[in-house]
């Protein structure tokens, strides 16, 4: 599985019992989608797929609990880029190196 924010939440939400189906309900993506190299997840996805989890769960502090949960390993290779990063505007710039598509530039 790539790792990104939106495979972290489905494999978090794995562990409590609900299938990604679930979790992406209303988005429009699939798994593979998720998964896909090339995948740039949009605020409106984040919103919805956090609206699922809390429906899901009935849970008003999940967002506190997914945050104990969290490692930086969890990001990827990007994760460990950004620890290494001496500051925030390094870190920004490793994550541009990351995201840019041969051809197309950073995607919006």
């Amino acid at each position: 599985m790539r790792k990104n924010k939106i495979t972290f939440y489905l494999d978090r939400m794995k562990a409590r019992g609900f299938s990604h189906q679930q979790v992406l309900e209303g988005t429009g993506l699939t798994l593979e989608a998720v998964n896909d190299e090339w995948f740039v997840a949009t605020p409106d996805y984040y919103r919805q797929i956090i609206r699922n989890m809390l429906v899901l769960t009935d849970d008003p502090h999940l967002g506190l609990k997914l945050g104990r949960e969290f490692k930086i390993s969890d990001l990827g290779v990007f994760g460990y880029a950004a620890l290494s990063s001496a500051n925030l505007r390094q870190a920004k710039g490793e994550r541009l190196k990351f995201c840019v598509r041969p051809g197309l530039g950073v995607p919006a």
